[in-house]
């Protein structure tokens, strides 16, 4: 587009596109005050502004005995309570589900508990979308029972993932043996200490975050110039 007329301070745009071929976080929009209903060319986002009031974010929790009934077998992991969530929520008891674009962190850890005699081995992994993350599975050792206590071990690590709307993932386990199991406990009372979760899930924004289609960002021009608009951020 080409205009006589410049168009300084700030406006509010509509995302059309944000699937920056480039990568670049750049997005095209309508701009009712300056370009009509046309879309505008690839905005850039301005380096330093907030391109977001709020980011993603998402902690979990089960406080259930969660076991395996086969060692053939692949278990979902099952989450319970949700803590703190915005843009990130749980489908189904299980699919950690992602409603933006972006780089997350998911970082998990579970209670494992062993009521056989001898160590027992637990695989995890995690699915995108029902699909398993190539690389993505880690084995645990589970200490034996010793004397009339089970074996109890705490396993935890995490991933870095792109995901766009709608993506979910899901964590994933099996067993070499069926005495193993993911457990919760009760609040201990001699000495007092708090409840313990059978499995805790974060998902944690980490960057390269891209509006989504039909949200409302703040617009400027370079020089005033409507054929190079620039996004501030996200407007609530």
């Amino acid at each position: 587009m080409n205009f006589d007329q410049r168009f300084y301070g700030l406006y509010e745009g509509i995302v059309i596109n944000s699937d920056d071929p480039e990568k670049r976080g750049r997005v095209t929009l309508q701009v009712p005050q300056v370009t009509g209903s046309a879309e505008t060319n690839w905005a850039t986002a301005m380096t330093g502004a907030p391109l977001i009031y709020e980011f993603p974010y998402g902690s979990f929790q089960d406080f259930t005995d969660q076991t395996a009934a086969s060692a053939l077998q692949n278990y979902v992991m099952t989450l319970d309570t949700t803590d703190y969530s915005y843009g990130v929520r749980i489908v189904d008891n299980s699919k950690i589900t992602f409603d933006n674009y972006g780089t997350f962190n998911l970082a998990w850890s579970g209670q494992f508990e062993n009521t056989s005699s001898g160590v027992q081995d637990v695989t995890v992994w995690i699915r995108k979308n029902g699909v398993d993350v190539v690389g993505s599975s880690g084995f645990i050792s589970v200490p034996a029972r010793h004397g009339s206590t089970n074996g109890h071990t705490v396993a935890a690590w995490n991933y870095i993932l792109n995901l766009e709307p709608g993506d979910y993932i899901q964590f994933m386990w099996h067993v070499e043996n069926t005495a193993v199991s993911l457990v919760h406990y009760p609040v201990g009372t001699t000495p007092a200490h708090p409840s313990t979760a059978s499995l805790i899930v974060t998902a944690t924004f980490a960057g390269n975050y891209r509006p989504n289609p039909g949200a409302k960002v703040g617009v400027m021009y370079l020089g005033g110039d409507p054929n190079f608009p620039v996004w501030t951020g996200e407007m609530s």
